[in-house]
């Protein structure tokens, strides 16, 4: 099959020569505070970010997806970025109406990337070789990714919509891939996205559950269902949704604030019925273009890994510990799962 990394779209590769200085682990987050990485730049401006697990002890690593190349980057002992693995595509895209999703996990055992790209008719897996320090060809998959459960093997999937920069509502579902042929099921909504995470998964039916979007319009909306709006936002909000950790009454969301060039982070309370802001950032002095969850420091605590657009161009990726009340933690076992022995839906939350 075709790739963006082999035949006539694919240049080279780069690995490094030693692994000697690899840092298994960033120093503690300090809630509320932005830090920014230093070292190593990619070729071309950043489209989309993921964090990978480099080795069998989860040293962490950033795959990028950049407008000419996918790349790798490992933590030096200083904490600097460094270069691990290089693809180069054989041409540049344009940023402006180039979209794309980048997110890696772990399935059936391997370390798995899967790559979305709206240049692309579809989207690509690949393995992660902790042995040769490189992405290698693992499949095609026939929709473009919004979002995973790594370990549960749950994909939210849609195409583009017409403008192919936001996703489609109406194409939206899920893809459970835990079995030897993977299980769609269909999960339409009445308007187009530009991101969007899982929030409930469940076997019994599509009428249980639940995702969270951020619209064309700025909105950041919850479905349980596809038909059923349990709750929205003005729209205020920019392109990015991370869907975070449970609270006591529900769930946190992140997005950005839509300025484009003196963004914010937000922390939202999604409690059944309302979606409440309750902590932003300070402005940071430019665009946030991307936005994903991460654990670098490997405390179980869920920080997020950005990245900033100053108003020069210049992208500095970056990640924030938010000043979260009470729970800090975003794993599977967060998210609902509806149709195990297990029930992760808290008591209190009023639907």
């Amino acid at each position: 099959f075709s790739t963006p990394f082999d035949d006539d779209n694919f240049l080279a590769s780069e690995v490094p020569e030693s692994d000697i200085d690899l840092l298994h682990e960033l120093p503690l987050a300090v809630p509320g505070k932005i830090e920014y990485f230093e070292g190593e730049q990619p070729t071309g401006d950043i489209i989309a970010i993921d964090v990978i697990s480099l080795d069998e002890i989860d040293t962490p690593g950033i795959v990028m997806m950049t407008t000419s190349s996918m790349e790798v980057f490992r933590f030096n002992k200083k904490g600097r970025l460094v270069r691990e693995w290089k693809g180069e595509f054989a041409k540049s895209f344009p940023r402006r109406g180039t979209a794309a999703t980048v997110f890696a996990g772990t399935h059936k055992g391997r370390r798995m990337v899967f790559v979305s790209l709206n240049k692309f008719t579809k989207s690509f897996a690949y393995r992660w070789s902790i042995n040769n320090h490189s992405l290698e060809k693992a499949g095609r998959i026939n929709s473009y990714m919004v979002d995973l459960l790594p370990m549960q093997s749950v994909y939210l999937m849609a195409d583009y919509g017409e403008g192919i920069i936001s996703r489609d509502g109406g194409s939206t579902h899920f893809v459970e891939a835990n079995d030897a042929e993977p299980r769609k099921t269909g999960f339409p909504i009445q308007e187009n996205y530009y991101s969007g995470c899982i929030m409930r998964w469940t076997l019994v039916s599509a009428e249980l559950a639940r995702i969270a979007v951020v619209t064309e319009t700025g909105a950041v909306k919850v479905f349980q269902g596809p038909s059923k709006l349990m709750a929205r936002t003005e729209p205020e909000y920019g392109g990015q949704l991370v869907c975070g950790p449970r609270t006591p009454d529900g769930s946190y969301l992140f997005t950005t604030t839509s300025s484009d060039t003196d963004d914010a982070i937000v922390m939202l309370n999604y409690t059944g019925s309302e979606i409440t802001e309750v902590w932003r950032t300070d402005p940071l002095g430019g665009a946030v273009v991307q936005l994903t969850d991460c654990d670098l420091d490997k405390n179980g605590e869920m920080e997020l890994l950005g990245v900033l657009q100053t108003g020069t161009g210049r992208q500095i990726l970056f990640r924030l510990l938010p000043e979260y009340k009470d729970t800090a933690r975003r794993l599977d076992s967060d998210v609902d799962i509806i149709g195990t022995e297990k029930t992760n839906e808290p008591e209190t939350e009023n639907e």
